[in-house]
């Protein structure tokens, strides 16, 4: 992905979602952790991050089932995936 492909409002959570995947991947690769293991992980750290804004409990869990319909939504479409 080059960076002119990234619209410039999704910038930064391209770049988190970049060192995230990243760091997973040398978890997975140096540490013997399972895939399953980091992809629960990111999943925990995500709630715990929502709930900094979006309140604690089922505010963080309701923003996090939006998101998860965004991502749905995507994935029927066949919108691309900006991952790389």
């Amino acid at each position: 992905m080059t960076d002119n492909s990234v619209p410039d409002e999704l910038k930064k959570v391209h770049e988190v979602r970049r060192i995230i995947r990243e760091g997973g991947g040398l978890m997975i690769t140096r540490n013997g952790v399972l895939p399953v293991d980091v992809a629960m992980g990111t999943f925990f750290a995500a709630m715990d991050i929502a709930e900094g804004f979006a309140g604690y409990g089922m505010g963080a869990v309701e923003w996090l089932r939006n998101a998860c319909d965004v991502a749905e939504q995507m994935a029927m479409s066949d919108a691309p995936r900006l991952a790389e």
